[in-house]
């Protein structure tokens, strides 16, 4: 199953980079390239899935030669929960965003469904592995990155609430 999860995020994340090839082009050389890592958000969220994955293939492979438990540094404490919030976060934002347009009268062409769908993935992907690394082991080797997520939820929670407040007024 890793393996599949990697193949369709690590060909996902090339193809959203591919989708925002234009975008990102003008970017550079209309605004200022500072800004490029900004544009391609779902793209650079699966890129950090994909990274996580291979992390989780790497674990799994080195389970098979010893069982040894390995500690987990920073930086792979900040690609999980970076993954799993990024992931979960635009895939819900692009499928919301999308079904706006609709309400709003816009068309839903076939790029839209395409894109509802693989990003609902995203999210579905990003709470599945989730709950299975994180809610299912109590006493999991990367609890930093927990603390991390629920830190981020906090304040993207805090965001929220206050996008509501200004938006009503």
């Amino acid at each position: 199953m890793l393996w599949s999860l990697f193949w369709i995020n690590l060909l996902g994340t090339i193809y959203g980079y591919e989708w925002y090839g234009k975008q990102l082009v003008y970017t550079a050389e209309e605004m200022s390239p500072l800004y490029l890592p900004f544009v391609p958000d779902s793209p650079t969220a699966s890129l950090f899935f994909t990274l996580f994955l291979v992390y989780l293939l790497v674990d799994n492979y080195r389970s098979l030669k010893s069982r040894r438990d390995r500690k987990r540094g920073a930086l792979r404490g900040f690609v999980e929960a970076f993954a799993l919030v990024t992931s979960f976060k635009y895939g819900i934002w692009a499928v919301s965003m999308i079904v706006a347009s609709a309400y709003q009268g816009d068309p839903l062409v076939w790029q839209d469904w395409m894109l509802m769908g693989s990003h609902l993935g995203m999210a579905a992907e990003a709470l599945a592995v989730f709950r299975l690394i994180y809610l299912q082991l109590a006493f999991h080797p990367g609890c930093r990155s927990l603390v991390i997520l629920e830190r981020l939820h906090g304040l993207w929670g805090r965001c929220i609430s206050l996008a509501a407040r200004c938006a009503s007024g």
